[in-house]
């Protein structure tokens, strides 16, 4: 095919696409629904509410812009470090730089849907013998409570906590919780503080050192959707009421997908998700994985036959049969011969009906006239004509110019009619 129309085609697929695009898209606000949890940004599902009510007079919110291995002061004390997101991502380095900064007797609030192995090596006390850690459990549902239950909080629950899209419907996710098998519920260990309305853990307390870790499962609370409704405050600033009276240290820099937090933290875990659920989950990413499967396929169709040469134009066949009796024929012609240009046109005659019409001419007959009359569709009259003009031709010594001249006509005569 023409590479021409090749590019064609595809030029019109992707002005398809782009039309469809801005076609498809809405015309109202331009909210975004991805879980994005961050801060600077109003998303629906961002952080810049729950950051803001952290700051008070009293209180400095620093934003950490690097490794934790580099952000936490060695005199540091009653600080609070906050993360909220899908995972934290930890190597061994921010590890102990955050023990040490929990050790001094600061607060560590990880509200995550998957937590470090790493980190909880060093944190984690079996109930059980031959027990360990192995990340937060995951279950599906579209809509969960939150509550604080502990002999030392006061009885708060939240209002529903969901996620859904623009179509304002609430989608079933997976749910982080930590089985109660891991969780004690003794000094020193750790202790359960809040469960969902299905009665899972979802928020726990380890002291460590001088300071405490704080972990809760369901990072969706904290966002903008949920704390635009009043009934959710009270859980929220029960929670807020955990956290030291100095400084907070705010990480957004640290911040990946649960997904690669659970690849890159996690020894035991595999995850389920396939390479291409964050690219899918994405609409410019998305978008762009459609056009090139898209532009991969037409590739494929129309570079898929085996590629060749130019075939270079040859000139056609030229018919030689009427340049050859023309010779033959003024040859005889000069030499007077008419009895042999007369063969020599019977000799012709019958070749040509062996191989034009598939009739044999070795016996000239009956049964040859009937089967060539046939397939012909020449009257046996005019073929029985020529066969008796060849025999007195054959028979004679001289044939005169008329003779051989009403011969041809009559060879001629069969020729047009057996043509049609």
């Amino acid at each position: 095919m023409n590479s021409k129309i090749i590019l064609g085609i595809i030029a019109a697929i992707i002005l398809c696409f782009a039309l469809y695009f801005f076609a498809s898209r809405d015309k109202g606000p331009a909210y975004y629904w991805e879980p994005t949890f961050e801060a600077e940004e109003d998303h629906v599902y961002g952080t810049s509410i729950f950051k803001k009510l952290l700051i008070r007079e009293d209180r400095k919110l620093t934003d950490v812009e690097g490794k934790l291995q580099n952000t936490f002061e060695e005199d540091a004390i009653e600080q609070n470090y906050v993360f909220i997101g899908p995972a934290l991502f930890l190597d061994s380095l921010d590890v102990k730089a955050m023990l040490n900064f929990v050790d001094l007797g600061n607060i560590a609030f990880i509200s995550s849907e998957s937590i470090s192995e790493k980190l909880m090596d060093e944190l984690f006390v079996s109930c059980h013998e031959n027990w360990y850690w192995y990340d937060y459990q995951d279950y599906y549902n579209d809509t969960l409570i939150f509550s604080l239950e502990h002999e030392d909080l006061d009885f708060v629950k939240t209002d529903n906590i969901f996620y859904h899209s623009r179509d304002s419907m609430n989608r079933s996710i997976s749910w982080s919780y930590i089985p109660d098998s891991l969780v004690c519920n003794k000094e020193g260990e750790m202790i359960c503080i809040g469960r969902d309305h299905h009665n899972r853990i979802n928020f726990v307390k380890q002291n460590y050192g001088n300071g405490v870790f704080y972990f809760h499962t369901s990072p969706l609370v904290f966002t903008n959707m949920h704390l635009m409704r009043d009934a959710n405050l009270p859980y929220v600033n029960a929670i807020q009421n955990h956290l030291a009276s100095g400084d907070i240290l705010w990480d957004d820099f640290n911040r990946v997908s649960k997904m690669v937090g659970q690849r890159m933290n996690n020894r035991n875990q595999i995850s389920s998700d396939g390479p291409m659920k964050y690219v899918l989950q994405k609409p410019a990413f998305r978008w762009a994985w459609y056009l090139l499967l898209s532009l991969a396929i037409l590739y494929v169709v129309f570079r898929a036959k085996r590629t060749q040469r130019i075939i270079p134009v040859s000139e056609s066949n030229k018919n030689t049969s009427l340049e050859f009796i023309s010779t033959i024929g003024s040859m005889y012609f000069q030499q007077n011969d008419n009895r042999k240009l007369c063969k020599e046109q019977m000799r012709l005659f019958l070749a040509d009906i062996r191989q034009r019409h598939r009739v044999r001419t070795r016996v000239l007959d009956t049964a040859f006239v009937s089967g060539l009359a046939n397939k012909t569709e020449v009257p046996e009259q005019l073929i029985n004509k020529i066969l008796k003009y060849n025999q007195n031709i054959e028979k004679s010594d001289f044939v005169s110019e008329n003779t051989m001249v009403e011969f041809y006509q009559l060879i001629n005569q069969f020729e047009k009619i057996a043509s049609k």
